[in-house]
């Protein structure tokens, strides 16, 4: 999903943080209240699923369009097709 928050954000010229953090809601919190999905989000105890993005911000994770390394893929053994480098 964060490839459609890139999308959008190009196509729909939302560029500022405040634009960014809304796709970023649009894309996660607003997304599985759409879907009818119960008990999402952080907490103890609660289901994970976890992407791990190498860059500091949202803007640069949706500027760069990083690629992002799922960690049950990598578990299984699998490696994303595209690595960017963290930046720094």
């Amino acid at each position: 999903m964060l490839e459609v928050a890139f999308l959008a954000s190009h196509l729909f010229w939302m560029t500022t943080d405040a634009d960014m953090e809304a796709l970023y809601d649009m894309i996660t919190i607003d997304a599985a209240r759409a879907m009818g999905v119960r008990e999402f989000g952080l907490r103890v105890g609660g289901a994970a699923d976890l992407v791990v993005l190498t860059v500091p911000s949202l803007g640069e994770a949706l500027g760069m369009h990083e690629a992002s390394r799922d960690v049950d893929d990598e578990k299984a053994g699998h490696r994303p097709s595209a690595r960017v480098p963290p930046a720094g």
